[in-house]
């Protein structure tokens, strides 16, 4: 048996805050995600549907947040309506003593699940190329979508999961610019 088999992923819970920090200070080894991740959790645009947590055995080992974004200075979501179209995947992490054993690919397929079922058509990420490519992710560029914040365009990805509607130039939220574009 796999343990990624063993892993129940939820939405995450205001009691769950705590336990989600600390898994993001252990995999990142500093403060600043799981700081940035407060202040998007006090965000008017954030709603507790947008976080998931992979409990194992009652602990909390992994986590993924989805987040509003702005298309062309829009907003391009609607966080409390289905039908919005474009979030970004702002982070994704899992306590340093379980990774590399499919926990992360876990709770990101539920967020990419989630993001379907809402009837977004894109989900974007700034990240490594070689990593999101295995779960559909492919250059924004390819469907018309740059950042509008100073990164390595190879690592602005997007998922497309229907027929795109918006293209132009995406922007995130203060608090989640601080996860695309760390210090």
């Amino acid at each position: 048996m796999h343990i990624a088999d063993d892993l129940i992923v939820r939405v995450e819970r205001d009691t769950d805050h705590s336990a989600v920090d600390n898994v993001l200070r252990d995999a990142f080894g500093h403060r600043d995600v799981a700081d940035a991740v407060q202040t998007a959790r006090r965000s008017e645009l954030y709603t507790s549907s947008l976080g998931f947590v992979g409990d194992l055995c009652d602990e909390i080992v992994a986590m993924a947040l989805l987040a509003p974004v702005t298309v062309d200075g829009l907003r391009a979501v609607d966080t409390v309506h289905p039908g919005a179209n474009i979030m970004a995947l702002a982070t994704v992490a899992v306590a340093k003593t379980y990774q590399r054993k499919g926990l992360g690919a876990v709770v990101l397929k539920a967020a990419i699940r989630t993001a379907q079922l809402r009837g977004l058509s894109t989900l974007v990420v700034v990240g490594d190329p070689r990593y999101f490519r295995r779960f559909g992710f492919e250059p924004a560029s390819k469907v018309g979508l740059t950042p509008g914040f100073d990164i390595d365009p190879d690592t602005f990805l997007a998922l497309p999961i229907k027929e795109l509607a918006e293209t132009g130039v995406v922007a995130y939220s203060m608090p989640i610019m601080r996860l695309a574009t760390p210090a």
